[in-house]
């Protein structure tokens, strides 16, 4: 088991980038989260094996190709206790009602 942090940068923000990225990472069981940094790039975690990991990495960069322009990747051994699903960080209540009514 692997612990991923990614960041990504280009066009990333406003386009569905998080709910995407959630959608790819249970595909394959993973866990963690993804949100929206300041800075305008997106920040995700994902835990899990590492095979899952590129999968679900070549998913989302092929459901967004155009959109990313550059990934940041550290990779550490293990996960962290506690997580157990995969979440978004920072939904406004009207985007985590638009996602649950595509549930």
């Amino acid at each position: 088991m692997q612990r991923h942090t990614m960041y990504f940068t280009g066009n990333v923000q406003g386009v569905g980038f998080r709910v995407t990225a959630k959608r790819c990472a249970e595909r394959y069981d993973l866990t963690g989260c993804v949100s929206n940094l300041p800075n305008g790039q997106v920040m995700l975690v994902a835990e899990g094996h590492i095979w899952e990991i590129g999968y679900m990495l070549i998913d989302l960069m092929t459901e967004l190709a155009g959109h990313i322009t550059e990934i940041d990747m550290t990779i550490e051994p293990g996960i962290v206790p506690g997580c157990s699903s995969f979440e978004i960080v920072g939904l406004t209540e009207e985007e985590r009602e638009c996602l649950d009514s595509k549930r």
